[in-house]
């Protein structure tokens, strides 16, 4: 399997299963590597895959290969003539796997791994190949400090408030179906919060994201007030070194994350330090947003 990108190892497994029944299914892909039918199974191949492809070396996740579907990709990218093929390898970053399995417990296996889903007609796992990340820090903007006594922060209070505010700013890829289901999951090393922040009964930013370990990484959130979003970041940054978290992961790298301090990590960096702190766990204990911004 020498030569085929790490991100096209699910398009690849599909290939080698259908190739079976039919050798055109894929032509792209049948000068990459050379297949003989007697040596893939299911389970041969969860192994021949399982050292090539970082989700697959949690045995746990092995046994989620052989029920996965897989997303008719030219549905996903509209591109007529385009073929599967040529169509992954326009992504600019080729970080995409593509299931349309919805099941949470998977979703959480992957998250448990690194990978971001985001959802658009499919689950798109995504593992950055910069992930754009935080060490938790004490720095308190001058505008928040001075606007503190304004808001009031709460936490896993109003899921459904800060879902409606995230669907009306970017409702193109988040789907509150396909994650609500996180809510009050259990898992050893995983939790889902909302983190919402107030201005009097107003619900004027918030915050979805989740923990593996010591690490809190941000899904997405939203603000409807000029500043608030400022001081929700600035809260929740709070929290994270109040509370002895070891990372905030932000996803995709985006220059305002840049601005508030945050560097960009290679994938491997990136998936070190998750793999040393997710087995850590820590939990957001509330603090009064007052509090939370007393200059240390």
């Amino acid at each position: 399997m020498n030569g085929i990108n790490k991100d096209l190892i699910l398009l690849y497994i599909k290939h080698v299963i259908r190739s079976i029944e039919t050798q055109s299914e894929f032509p792209e892909l049948e000068n990459l590597a050379p297949i003989d039918q007697s040596e893939f199974t299911i389970d041969t191949l969860q192994f021949k895959i399982g050292d090539q492809i970082s989700i697959f070396n949690d045995s746990r996740l092995m046994l989620t290969l052989e029920p996965l579907q897989f997303l008719d990709i030219m549905q996903y990218a509209g591109r007529k003539g385009s073929t599967p093929l040529s169509i992954l390898l326009s992504f600019r970053e080729e970080t995409f796997c593509y299931t349309e399995l919805k099941d949470v417990r998977f979703m959480v296996e992957l998250m448990y791994e690194g990978y971001l889903p985001i959802f658009q007609g499919c689950l798109l796992p995504k593992l950055h190949d910069q992930r754009c990340c935080m060490v938790p820090n004490t720095h308190i903007p001058k505008k928040v400090y001075k606007h503190r006594k304004m808001y009031r922060l709460t936490v896993n209070t109003d899921f459904e408030g800060v879902v409606k505010g995230v669907d009306e700013q970017h409702s193109s890829w988040f789907k509150k179906e396909v994650y609500e289901g996180l809510v009050g999951f259990e898992h050893p090393y995983f939790k889902f919060y909302s983190i919402e922040l107030w201005k009097g009964n107003d619900l004027v930013a918030g915050d979805l994201g989740y923990t593996v370990g010591s690490i809190y990484t941000s899904m997405t959130g939203f603000y409807r007030v000029d500043g608030a979003g400022t001081v929700l970041l600035t809260a929740i940054k709070l929290m994270l070194v109040r509370n002895g978290f070891s990372l905030w992961d932000l996803g995709m790298g985006m220059q305002y994350k840049l601005d508030m301090g945050a560097k960009l990590y290679r994938r491997a960096e990136f998936l070190g330090i998750l793999r040393a702190n997710r087995t850590t766990v820590k939990s957001f204990k509330i603090s009064t947003l007052e509090d939370l911004l007393v200059k240390m």
